[in-house]
Order: C-alpha cells, then sequence, then structure tokens
C-alpha cells in the first residue's frame, strides 16, 4: 500500500492553527503502523496544547531567538510597554550566531564564532568606518 500525503490537524485549532504534514516516508506500510504513527502525533499534539496553555497563561508576547535581534526586541519591549514577553531559545546560551570559543586552541586563547559579516552598510553605523 502506497502513502499519500496527508494533512493532519487537531480540532479545535489554536489560535495559532497547529498543523502537522506527515510525508510519505515508508513507501509500503501496514494499516497498523499508519494507525500507530496517528496516534503518536494526536499525543504529541495534546501535549503542545498544555505546553502553550502554559506558556500563553504566562505572557501575551513572544521572542523567536536570542540573538543580537532577539535581545534589542526584548530591550526594547521592556522599555516601551507594559506586555509580558517570553524569549524562546534553541540553544544553551544567548548571542544566535555569535559566540566565543576557548576550547579550540585552550583555554587562555579565545576565538569569535559567527557574525562573519556586517548587515546594514548605512552611514549611521558605528562601524562602516573600518570595512
Amino acid at each position: 500500500m502506497s502513502l499519500s500525503t496527508s494533512l493532519i490537524t487537531k480540532s479545535p485549532p489554536l489560535p495559532s492553527s497547529i498543523t502537522l504534514v506527515k510525508q510519505p516516508i515508508i513507501r509500503q506500510s501496514s494499516i497498523p503502523i499508519q494507525s500507530m504513527m496517528v496516534t503518536q502525533i494526536h499525543s504529541i499534539l495534546d501535549n503542545i496544547d498544555s505546553v502553550l496553555d502554559k506558556i500563553q497563561a504566562q505572557a501575551n508576547s513572544f521572542i523567536v531567538g536570542c540573538g543580537p535581534a532577539g535581545i534589542a526586541a526584548a530591550i526594547d519591549l521592556q522599555a516601551v510597554s507594559q506586555l509580558k514577553f517570553i524569549v524562546f531559545e534553541a540553544r544553551n546560551r544567548v548571542g544566535g550566531r555569535v559566540s566565543t570559543d576557548t576550547t579550540i586552541f585552550g583555554i587562555n586563547t579565545s576565538i569569535d564564532l559567527g557574525a562573519q559579516w556586517l548587515h546594514h552598510y548605512r552611514p549611521e553605523n558605528p562601524l562602516r568606518p573600518s570595512i
């Protein structure tokens, strides 16, 4: 039996409408495996619902990423409003693509990684004269 791409949505949809697309990874599959996959997907969606409910109770704004732009957005949002917000970061550190590594060459020598090009080549950019 060939699996076709199917669209699975949890009902009722959340305000952000969680949608999961199941790709046909397995070419030949039996009905019980398909049913098990659907059951697991619904279990995952139930867990997402409970996590989102807890998050939405704590904040009404969200910032994705704790790189320079995310940090700047959080500082600006905190300065101009009383909104509660949460910053989400996938890594175990802040800084986005900017980081310092002390393990490559030893503890007394550090190397800066990431941020190897500058955006916004505008006159007000303080680093423009050095480019």
